[in-house]
């Protein structure tokens, strides 16, 4: 196979200025695309394997608790909103490695009622990632000092992943029209695939579970992970695609119905409505428990079960959680 060769440094860099200063409330996709073309031609690029049972959080506001599964899973089209790497109308499934990530990335206030899912990746998978470089984690002062490019040598990722990773407000969703675009180049969304497993493509290297991948060759990613827009950078979100999921590349785990009832010095406090552990015939089973418990984002995996119809909750630890 004929080896494609970067494009100039000239046209990285005019590229790379379009790309941070064009109007994106008047500019076409293709146009970005063009660029990210230019920026990405011949880039080689680092990408994620993860083993089975890595633990991942997935919260969804809802007023009156959900009965069917897939209100746990990617939404129907008409309600799927613009986001970092979805557009209007298309179906992505969000989630997050941390449980309390979900609660930052949708901006909950003491009131708001939600279902959280716990979920862990079923099958090994290596997914894409984008802005874990030294410099832009430092730029956005995160906690975590953790990096998967050599960031004298990769600049394109080092601006690629700041772009990426900017906070958004309301008022300026126009901004996720470049998000997109980033998104799709590193997922690779023209490659249609039903195959998740690792592929020969991909050759590992010694002593990591880093793998080296070319932007010049297709290739198959379930999604893309990256960290944390808020909370610091401490966790990592996961964008996976509709095609993923209905693959079964996630176990689902439980359930809770919550309510936040207090947000104090970076931690949230909620308030167990319901819980389930299971799903029957799409239908979720969830236990219409008779009394609540209080507990914090960053407590483990909730147990809850029923004796002579009394409910007791414990922690992943086995300790009993008092009710209220």
């Amino acid at each position: 196979m004929t080896e494609i060769k970067p494009s100039s440094d000239e046209d990285q860099r005019k590229s790379l200025v379009f790309l941070k200063t064009c109007d994106l409330t008047t500019v076409t996709t293709d146009t970005l695309n063009e660029n990210l073309k230019t920026l990405l031609t011949g880039q080689k690029i680092n990408v994620l394997m993860y083993d089975p049972g890595l633990v991942l959080y997935r919260s969804i506001p809802f007023e009156k608790k959900p009965e069917n599964y897939k209100d746990l899973i990617y939404p129907p089209t008409d309600k799927a909103k613009l986001n970092r790497a979805s557009e209007e109308n298309e179906q992505m499934f969000y989630c997050s490695n941390i449980k309390k990530a979900p609660f930052y990335e949708l901006y909950v206030q003491v009131g708001d009622r939600l279902v959280l899912s716990t979920w862990s990746l079923k099958k090994k998978s290596v997914f894409n990632n984008i802005g874990y470089t030294k410099k832009n984690l430092e730029t956005f002062e995160a906690e975590r000092k953790f990096s998967t490019v050599d960031v004298e040598e990769n600049f394109i990722a080092n601006e690629l992943g700041e772009i990426f990773c900017r906070a958004v407000s309301t008022d300026e969703l126009y901004y996720y029209k470049l998000t997109n675009a980033i998104a799709k180049k590193f997922l690779f969304a023209e490659v249609i695939t039903r195959n998740y497993n690792i592929t020969p493509l991909f050759d590992k290297s010694e002593g990591s579970t880093k793998y080296e991948a070319d932007f010049n060759i297709p290739q198959q990613f379930p999604g893309i992970v990256y960290p944390t827009i808020h909370n610091e950078r401490i966790g990592d979100n996961f964008a996976i695609k509709k095609e993923a999921i209905d693959d079964g590349i996630l176990e689902l785990h439980q359930i809770e119905y919550i309510e936040i009832v207090d947000i104090k010095e970076n931690r949230y406090k909620y308030k167990i409505i319901d819980f389930a552990s299971e799903v029957i015939d799409s239908r979720i089973n969830w236990l219409n428990i008779n009394q609540n418990w209080h507990v914090f984002d960053d407590t483990d995996e909730i147990n809850i079960c029923c004796e002579d119809g009394i409910f007791e909750a414990f922690t992943s630890d086995g300790d009993l959680i008092a009710p209220i």
